[in-house]
C-alpha cells in the first residue's frame, strides 16, 4: 500500500489528466454507439491508452488499466451497454492498446516522438497488427452472439484504428513531439495564423462533408483539404498536422451523424460512415507523413547548417591555433634577435666604461650604433609586412647608402665571408628612410647564415629597363649574391611566407625574405629569388626610380619636408650654446635621454610632458624657444596637433617632430603639406644635431 500511495504521489497528476480524458473519450464513444450502430464510427479510448503507455513507462500497465476500468465502469450511461459487455470493451481494448504500445516501443524505442518516416509507418503497421487481432476476436464473438461476423468485424476494424491513428499521434506529438516549427517565428504570429487555419479547415469541413457531391468523384472540396493539410504542415510541422486531422474528423462525424440531410446524396448511414471513415483515416495518414518528412527535411536542413557552422568554427580553432603557432615562432625569433642587438648595446657600452683608447672608444660607439640600426630594421620588418607604417619616402642614391652601409655588412657577415661590391654610378631611387639598410642587413643575415664555412657575398647595383615595373620599366636592380647552401624548390617556394624560416625555433623571425617583399609591396618594387641546392642564392631587387631623375645626373635632393636618422653631411654637426630647445615627451627615460644627448652637443633644453603643457606655456609668455622639438605619439593631444597649433600661433617657431611608428596615414598626410619634418627613432646625435641645424639657419 505504501508503495501505491508513493507513486500515486509521484505520478498524481498524470493519473488525473489520464482519467479525465479516458474518461470523456469513453463516454463520447458510448453516445456514439447508442446514436449510430452497435459500434461506434471510431474509439478514441483506445488511441488515449495507446498513448498512455507510450508517454508513462515508469507507470505499470496493471495501474493505468485499473484507472481506465474504473473510469469505464463510471462513465458507462446505463442502459447503452450492457455491463458484460462493457466488461469485454475494457479488457479487449486494454488487450489491443497495449499490443500496439509494446510494438511501437520495440520498432521505434521508448522515446518515440514521430520525427522520422518510420515512426509513421510503424505506427500504422503496429495499429493494423493489434486492431485486426482483436477485431477477429469481436468477430468470432458476434458469431458466439448470432450477429454478422463480416460487419462487427469490420466496424470493429475500422472504428479501432481511426482510434489509434488520431488519439496516439495527437498526444505523443503535444506532450513529446519533435521540435519542427519553423525556427524564428514569432509567437504571437503563430497564434494568429493558427487562428485562420483552424478557421479554414472548419470552413472546408463544412464544405466537404455537406456538399451534395461529397466524395462522389474527385471534387475539388475533397482536394482543397489537402492543400491546407500541406500548409499546415509546411508552418506547424506534426502537432499541427495532428490537431488539423482531429478537427477534420470532428467535423466530419458531426455532419455526417447530425447534419445527415445532404451528406453522401441518398447513401444510408452506414454507407455515408464508412466512406467517411476511409477518407479520414487517408487524410490522417497523409497529413503525418507530410509533416514527418518535412520535418525530417527540415531537420536534415538544420544539421547540414550545424555541420557547416561547426566546420567553420574548427577552421576557425585551427586558423587561430597556426596563427598563435605563428605568433610563438615570430615572438622566439624577434626575441632572439632583439636580445642579440641588446648583447651587443651592453657589452660595447660596458666595454666602453674600461677603454682609455680613442680609436677603442670610437670602434666599440660604432658597433653599439650599428646594433641600434638593426634594431630598427628588425622593427620595420614588422611595421612593413603588417603595413602598418606610414611611409614618408625620401630621393636616395642607392650606391651611396651601400658603401655608407659597407662597414656594417662586414662586421654582419663577419670575417670568414668576403663581401664585394660592384655598384653602378647614380643609382636613384625614392625609398623610406632606412629601406636599404632594412633590404641589405635582411638579405645579409640570410646569406651568412647560409654560409656557416664561408664563402662570398657580392652586392650589384645595375639600371635596367623592364616592362614590369614603373614608367617606361626603369628601375634599379640591386642583386645580393651569395655562394651558400642554396635552396630546393619546396623552401623557395615559401620563402616569401611570413613566418616561415628554416632555422631552429627561437633562432630566427622569418621575416628576412618577408621584410623585403613587404617593403617592396609599399615602395611599388619587386623581388624575385633564384637559387640552386648547394651553389648559393641570388635575390634581386627592383627598386622604382623616379620619372623625373630618369636619364639624369644630378645629385638626389632630400625633400624639404622629411629628415631622417642618416647622418646628414649637408650642414655642421654642432650646435650653437645659444640655441634653446623645448623637448616634449612623454616617456620620461626618452626625455632625458635626448636632452642629455642635446646638453652635451652645447644646446640648451627645457621639457615639457604633453601637448597641453606647451600650449599653456604660450598663453602665459613662457614658450621661449629657438626650437620646438615633439614627439608624435602622446595621450591626448598628439604631436601632429601640436605642430599645427602651434604653427598657427606661431608662424615664424620651427618644429621638428620625431616618432618610431606613425600609424595614421591621414596624421602624415596633413604634415605633409607644411614644412615640418619628422625624425624616425631611433636618433643619432649627428643626425638630429644636423637638422635642428638646419631648421634654425633657414631664412624665415
Amino acid at each position: 500500500m505504501s508503495t501505491m500511495r508513493t507513486v500515486f504521489r509521484q505520478h498524481w497528476r498524470a493519473f488525473t489528466a489520464f482519467a479525465v480524458l479516458y474518461g470523456a473519450t469513453y463516454a463520447v464513444s458510448l453516445r456514439l454507439t447508442d446514436t449510430v450502430s452497435t459500434f461506434a464510427p471510431i474509439w478514441p479510448p483506445l488511441g488515449v491508452l495507446v498513448g498512455a503507455l507510450l508517454l508513462l513507462p515508469s507507470i505499470s500497465p496493471l495501474t493505468l488499466f485499473g484507472i481506465a476500468f474504473v473510469v469505464g465502469r463510471f462513465a458507462s450511461p446505463n442502459g447503452i451497454v450492457p455491463p458484460v459487455d462493457r466488461l469485454a470493451l475494457i479488457l479487449l481494448g486494454f488487450a489491443e492498446a497495449y499490443l500496439c504500445a509494446r510494438l511501437l516501443v520495440r520498432w521505434c524505442g521508448p522515446t518515440l516522438r514521430f520525427s522520422r518516416l518510420g515512426d509513421v509507418l510503424a505506427l500504422v503497421s503496429s495499429t493494423l497488427i493489434a486492431v485486426t487481432a482483436n477485431s477477429l476476436l469481436s468477430g468470432v464473438v458476434a458469431v458466439l452472439t448470432d450477429r454478422p461476423f463480416v460487419s462487427d468485424f469490420v466496424a470493429s476494424w475500422v472504428a479501432g484504428v481511426l482510434g489509434i491513428l488520431l488519439v496516439t499521434p495527437l498526444m505523443v506529438a503535444w506532450l513529446r513531439g519533435p521540435d519542427d516549427l519553423e525556427p524564428g517565428r514569432n509567437l504571437g504570429r503563430m497564434v494568429g495564423e493558427g487562428a485562420v487555419l483552424a478557421l479554414l479547415l472548419v470552413a472546408q469541413a463544412v464544405w466537404v462533408f455537406r456538399g451534395a457531391e461529397l466524395l462522389e468523384s474527385a471534387s475539388l472540396p475533397a482536394y482543397s483539404l489537402l492543400v491546407t493539410l500541406l500548409w499546415v504542415a509546411l508552418r506547424f510541422g506534426v502537432r499541427g498536422v495532428t490537431t488539423a486531422t482531429t478537427l477534420i474528423t470532428t467535423m466530419a462525424f458531426i455532419a455526417v451523424v447530425f447534419w445527415e440531410s445532404s451528406a453522401l446524396g441518398g447513401r444510408t448511414l452506414s454507407e455515408r460512415l464508412f466512406v467517411v471513415q476511409l477518407y479520414v483515416a487517408f487524410m490522417t495518414v497523409y497529413g503525418l507523413l507530410l509533416a514527418v518528412a518535412l520535418g525530417e527535411r527540415r531537420a536534415a536542413s538544420q544539421a547540414e547548417q550545424a555541420a557547416i557552422e561547426a566546420r567553420l568554427q574548427s577552421e576557425r580553432r585551427l586558423q587561430e591555433s597556426q596563427k598563435m603557432q605563428a605568433v610563438g615562432i615570430l615572438a622566439g625569433g624577434v626575441a632572439h634577435d632583439f636580445n642579440n642587438v641588446l648583447t651587443i648595446i651592453a657589452s660595447f657600452v660596458q666595454a666602453l666604461r674600461h677603454t682609455v683608447s680613442d680609436e677603442e672608444r670610437t670602434r666599440f660607439t660604432n658597433e653599439a650604433l650599428d646594433a641600434v640600426d638593426r634594431g630598427h630594421v628588425l622593427t620595420a620588418n614588422l611595421l612593413a609586412l603588417g603595413r602598418l607604417e606610414s611611409v614618408t619616402s625620401k630621393r636616395v642614391d642607392i650606391d651611396d647608402e651601400i658603401q655608407r652601409l659597407e662597414p656594417m655588412m662586414r662586421r654582419l657577415m663577419g670575417s670568414r665571408v668576403d663581401v664585394r661590391l660592384s655598384l653602378a654610378s647614380k643609382s636613384i631611387s625614392e625609398l623610406p628612410a632606412s629601406a636599404i639598410t632594412q633590404v641589405l642587413l635582411n638579405l645579409g643575415a640570410n646569406a651568412r647564415d647560409a654560409m656557416p664555412e664561408g664563402g662570398t657575398l657580392t652586392i650589384r647595383t645595375t639600371r635596367a629597363t623592364s616592362s614590369a615595373l614603373g614608367a617606361g620599366g626603369n628601375h634599379v636592380l640591386l642583386e645580393v649574391m651569395d655562394t651558400g647552401t642554396g635552396m630546393d624548390a619546396a623552401t623557395m617556394q615559401r620563402a616569401f611566407e611570413p613566418y616561415f624560416t628554416t632555422k631552429p625555433v627561437g633562432k630566427g623571425t622569418g621575416f628576412g625574405l618577408a621584410g623585403v617583399y613587404g617593403l617592396m609591396q609599399v615602395v611599388g618594387g619587386d623581388v624575385t629569388l633564384d637559387s640552386v641546392l648547394g651553389r648559393g642564392t641570388t635575390v634581386r631587387v627592383r627598386l622604382p626610380i623616379p620619372p623625373d631623375s630618369v636619364d639624369t645626373d644630378e645629385a638626389p635632393a632630400m625633400a624639404p619636408a622629411v629628415a631622417t636618422a642618416t647622418p646628414s653631411t649637408s650642414s655642421s654637426a654642432t650646435a650653437s650654446e645659444s640655441v634653446h630647445v623645448l623637448l616634449v615627451d612623454d616617456d620620461t627615460a626618452v626625455r632625458r635621454a635626448l636632452a642629455a644627448m642635446l646638453k652635451r652637443n652645447g644646446i640648451q633644453v627645457r621639457e615639457a610632458t604633453s601637448a597641453a603643457e606647451v600650449i599653456e606655456f604660450d598663453q602665459n609668455g613662457e614658450l621661449a624657444c629657438d626650437i620646438l622639438l615633439s614627439d608624435v605619439r602622446m595621450p591626448g593631444m598628439d604631436g601632429v596637433e601640436l605642430a599645427l597649433v602651434m604653427r598657427s600661433r606661431q608662424p615664424q617657431l620651427p618644429i621638428l617632430l620625431m616618432s618610431g611608428f606613425v600609424e595614421d596615414a591621414q596624421q602624415l598626410a596633413r604634415l605633409e603639406d607644411t614644412d615640418i619634418p619628422l625624425l624616425a627613432k631611433p636618433i643619432r646625435a649627428d643626425a638630429l644635431l644636423s637638422t635642428i641645424n638646419d631648421l634654425i639657419r633657414r631664412p624665415a
